[in-house]
């Protein structure tokens, strides 16, 4: 009873705002229900027109009005301050610039929807960039280009910037932008300036409203200084306006200047703009409660793998009154981790609620806010990558069921590229075990799983796991492809002709209705070479002219091409270039898979097996033509070999079985008496 007694007094007193927080700041706006503490970092004070101000960017939580109205900031007394809301979003964030009063501290309070706006600050410090979805229109003149401006509305980002100056789009992705910069240019003494622009597309430069220089149209970037404007300025103060438009392409863009001092032209650089001063961000509080968690979230590096990068976070719990004993968070991504300070990677860009727990005693607190994670696009010229593998050894910890499918897919390419086989093998296993799946995660993920359990020696887990994924995808074309690979698996390595039949025939039958993909005919050279590999060589012939010849090629020249075909794998292989050497007879095999049962195709492939030193694939392959056809001309020729790979193994039982048989159904061959005279015959 004393406990909610004491509650329910700390409560009346949080409303009548005497109580302080932890901050030790008194609530003074008792409608708002958030706020955060703020410290300006040597506050910048000027003897010019206009307010001195300070610019804030903080998470919100969500607590903020879309369009910003109810942030409201005020000195640590509580006297209202003007201020201008520049951005809200993307996530949970909102940029803010406000007046400087007396003091250093300030506060600022946010959740109210029924705030009015603040009083709006008049900005005339820094470089206020703001950038729109360029909506089209000519750019030739100063003219046109503000119509442009005036039918904007797609707002990208606005923000304060070092100087005038652009090498991509610090907001986003995005290429087609109109932007303005707005400057105020402290001259330090009356003399006349050169200044010179470049831009891709039309720019425009305005000082004190006036229109100095022209350089409009569609136009590529200035190398030179050719399009300059010579003017005398008075010591003061400047404002400077420069319109940017580009229709497409790197949204380059910039101002220089040639001032007395200098002989040269060079960036107008970031300290001849009045400064605007930064702050230093207190965590979230919310009022009524005396404690409070909290998180920073800052991006702390990227790295770039096969067309995609990966960005990693760091996040730092914040906390007030007392420290929790135990932090808990959830990165959003179905992934969790303990500590005060802890990084993650995220595996696709999108928004994540991150959500950071403190456990004091008996209570949890939390706090959450969307992160938005993506490149940083302020920082892309930068170009500085994290390894791969420092990425990889982070997500080798991950929980893989908890991941989706195509963060998953990506987990699999990141740990494949480091060449970390167990933990992809565990990935590839959850994603397998999934339900469904995108085809493009099947198609890529999954094969590369497949992939590495064959190098891991598990053919049959291999073809099991393709052919999983294959049943996760309604998309026939991906169906066909994931159920040929597996059934080539299933018969090449695995040596299981029933799954291998099982895997072609649903391809031939059921989707080839569906689909016209290349790996319909695929499939039809597939049963061929298993009943081929069941030594049944009239329904073998019968399937690989089903599936036809793999170009059009007229009857005069398919002895040519063929041999062709041939006298490139003997050279390969005389030459060890292995690799060529497979190309061809796969490419041979599959525009002439009839030739399969001929016999010198796989005398090749036999030799090629033995030249690698895989005498199991040299005798399987040997054993197989001449099962199938007992009656080519390269029947005793193989036999012999495989006694050789036979021998390579230390199986001698084998090795005798494979001379007998030349002796005893090839006797009219060469070869037979060598047979014998090793069988001592």
């Amino acid at each position: 009873m004393r406990g909610v007694l004491v509650k329910a007094i700390l409560a009346l007193v949080a409303l009548s705002g005497l109580v302080r927080t932890a901050s030790g700041q008194p609530w003074h706006r008792r409608d708002w229900s958030h706020r955060r503490v703020v410290d300006v970092v040597e506050p910048q004070r000027l003897r010019f027109p206009g307010e001195d101000l300070a610019v804030v960017e903080f998470r919100t939580a969500g607590q903020v009005l879309p369009d910003g109205r109810d942030i409201h900031v005020t000195t640590a007394t509580g006297a209202a301050v003007p201020s201008r809301v520049l951005q809200v979003g993307p996530g949970d964030t909102a940029r803010v610039v406000f007046a400087l009063a007396a003091g250093t501290r300030y506060i600022i309070y946010y959740g109210n929807e029924d705030a009015d706006p603040p009083e709006r600050t008049d900005i005339r410090r820094g470089v206020l960039l703001e950038t729109w979805a360029y909506p089209g229109g000519p750019m030739d003149t100063l003219e046109q280009v503000r119509e442009i401006f005036d039918n904007v509305d797609e707002v990208i980002g606005r923000g304060f910037r070092d100087n005038i100056f652009l090498g991509h789009n610090p907001f986003g992705p995005q290429n087609r932008l109109a932007s303005r910069f707005t400057g105020y240019l402290l001259v330090p003494r009356t003399a006349t300036y050169t200044f010179a622009v470049s831009s891709n597309d039309a720019s425009f430069l305005l000082i004190d409203g006036e229109l100095v220089i022209d350089n409009g149209g569609r136009r590529r970037p200035q190398r030179r200084a050719e399009n300059t404007a010579e003017v005398r300025l008075t010591a003061g103060a400047h404002e400077v306006v420069f319109y940017h438009v580009c229709a497409g392409g790197a949204p380059v863009a910039a101002l220089a200047w040639k001032s007395p001092e200098s002989g040269d032209f060079e960036p107008v650089p970031a300290e001849a703009f009045l400064p605007v001063s930064q702050v230093r961000v207190g965590p979230m509080e919310t009022q009524g409660r005396g404690w409070n968690v909290d998180f920073e979230a800052v991006h702390a590096g990227e790295t770039w793998m096969k067309d995609r990068y990966y960005q990693r976070y760091k996040f730092s719990a914040r906390h007030s009154v007392r420290r929790p004993r135990q932090w808990q968070w959830s990165f959003g991504d179905g992934q969790e981790a303990t500590g005060d300070e802890v990084e993650h990677v995220y595996l696709r860009d999108g928004e994540y609620t991150v959500t950071v727990t403190g456990q004091i005693g008996n209570d949890q607190f939390s706090r959450s806010h969307r992160i938005v994670v993506s490149r940083p696009w302020d920082r892309v010229t930068a170009r500085r990558l994290d390894s791969v593998s420092d990425y990889a050894a982070i997500v080798a910890e991950y929980y893989f069921d908890a991941l989706e499918p195509p963060p998953l897919a990506e987990a699999i390419l990141l740990l494949h590229e480091a060449d970390r086989t167990a933990e992809l093998i565990r990935a590839g296993a959850s994603l397998v075990a999934r339900e469904r799946a995108p085809a493009e995660v099947l198609s890529s993920a999954a094969v590369i799983y497949a992939d590495v359990l064959l190098e891991q020696g598990l053919a049959a887990a291999a073809a099991e796991a393709l052919a999983r994924a294959e049943a996760m995808t309604d998309d026939p074309r991906t169906s066909a492809a994931l159920l040929v690979r597996a059934g080539r698996t299933a018969l090449d390595e695995a040596r299981d002709t029933d799954k291998a039949m099982r895997c072609f025939s649903r391809v031939v039958g059921e989707l080839a209705l569906l689909t016209s993909s290349p790996d319909i005919r695929l499939a039809r050279i597939g049963l061929g070479d298993v009943h081929r590999a069941l030594g049944d060589a009239e329904k073998a012939a019968e399937a690989y002219a089903r599936a036809g010849q793999g170009r059009s090629i007229p009857a005069e020249r398919l002895p040519f091409v063929k041999g062709n075909y041939a006298r490139h794998v003997e050279a390969y292989i005389r030459s060890e270039d292995y690799d060529a050497a497979a190309d061809y007879l796969r490419r041979w095999s599959e525009t002439f898979p009839s030739d399969k049962l001929e016999g010198y195709w796989s005398l090749l492939k036999v030799r090629y097996h033995l030249e690698l030193d895989e005498p199991a694939a040299a005798a399987v392959e040997a054993t197989t033509l001449v099962n199938a056809n007992p009656d080519s001309n390269y029947a005793a020729e193989l036999l012999m070999l495989a006694a050789e790979a036979y021998g390579r193994q230390n199986k001698p039982a084998e090795r005798d079985a494979a001379w007998r048989r030349v002796v005893e159904h090839y006797p009219e061959s060469e070869l037979a008496i060598e047979a014998a005279d090793k069988l001592g015959m």
